[in-house]
């Protein structure tokens, strides 16, 4: 199956949140529908108005991937909500976008990225380190633990 990828739209709130919820679910979490990830609700103002990018993937005439690229400083940026609904799983949508991602950064200025994802999420550990993101370390908060990550990018040309 091919991935088409395009920049967000108004529009796609719904079927993000979905695959938000199918792959927050489906890879153990408890609160894939917390406050904590308000900004799903709000990309626009969190990503795209403010120095930063959101991704989706497009599959079979449906949302199945995303990612952002929320701005942190002037060369600094974090990849955020990287996910693919899990019967895509296994296809390299999630190397799809998240390797867009890295090009928009570079595009957008941006020299560092960091990530973050959970002690249980191994497959997501095992991309980002694929893709050249170096892990810095871990931390415990709410009772997760977290593993943080960062990649240096590299001039083209």
């Amino acid at each position: 199956m091919d991935l088409a990828i395009r920049p967000y739209e108004p529009g796609d709130e719904d079927a993000i949140w979905q695959v938000h919820l199918l792959a927050l679910c489906a890879a153990g979490s408890q609160n894939a529908d917390s406050d904590w990830y308000r900004d799903l609700r709000q990309i626009e103002a969190e990503y795209t108005r403010v120095g930063g990018a959101f991704l989706v993937g497009i599959a079979d005439g449906q949302i199945v991937a995303m990612g952002g690229l929320q701005r942190l400083a002037l060369n600094c940026a974090k990849i955020r909500r990287l996910r693919v609904e899990p019967e895509y799983w296994r296809h390299g949508y999630g190397t799809a976008i998240l390797t867009a991602l890295d090009e928009v950064a570079r595009q957008l200025g941006y020299t560092t990225l960091l990530t973050d994802t959970t002690l249980q999420q191994e497959p997501a550990q095992a991309l980002f380190l694929a893709c050249g993101y170096e892990e810095l370390g871990r931390m415990d908060r709410d009772s997760v633990t977290l593993i943080t990550y960062r990649k240096t990018l590299a001039d083209k040309g």
